[in-house]
């Protein structure tokens, strides 16, 4: 399986995308599936001007950071999803994501890595 490290950078440009694509829709907030939804939700809030939830309403955008079977996101069908990363034959289709993964890849976010999670105990990359 190839392995994609994901940056800090890569994340500011897939908000940036995200934040573009979304601007016309209206929503009450933002929701973020935990926990790697939680970090492009603050993003997303900043940059939509709108409030995090803490739970979902009727307009409330879902955010992850993958749809890859759609098993997390299926329990939020009839609200706007977006994404980052979305594999094609997932259960659940965004709305909105940033790029299409593919089946051998394993993505790596930034606050996933060794270097960046709980002191280096996340986990073990190696």
């Amino acid at each position: 399986m190839k392995l994609v490290n994901f940056t800090w950078q890569d994340f500011d440009l897939a908000v940036a995308f995200l934040a573009k694509e979304l601007k016309p829709h209206r929503f009450n907030g933002v929701y973020g599936v935990p926990r790697g939804g939680l970090v492009l939700a603050v993003a997303l809030s900043h940059h939509l001007d709108i409030p995090l939830r803490d739970s979902v309403e009727r307009s409330t955008l879902v955010v992850d950071d993958i749809t890859e079977t759609g098993q997390t996101l299926v329990t939020f069908e009839g609200n706007f999803i977006a994404t980052i990363h979305y594999v094609k034959g997932s259960r659940v289709l965004p709305g909105a994501f940033y790029k299409l993964k593919e089946l051998d890849e394993w993505v790596v976010y930034p606050w996933e890595t060794k270097d960046s999670s709980r002191g280096g105990h996340y986990r073990d990359w190696e």
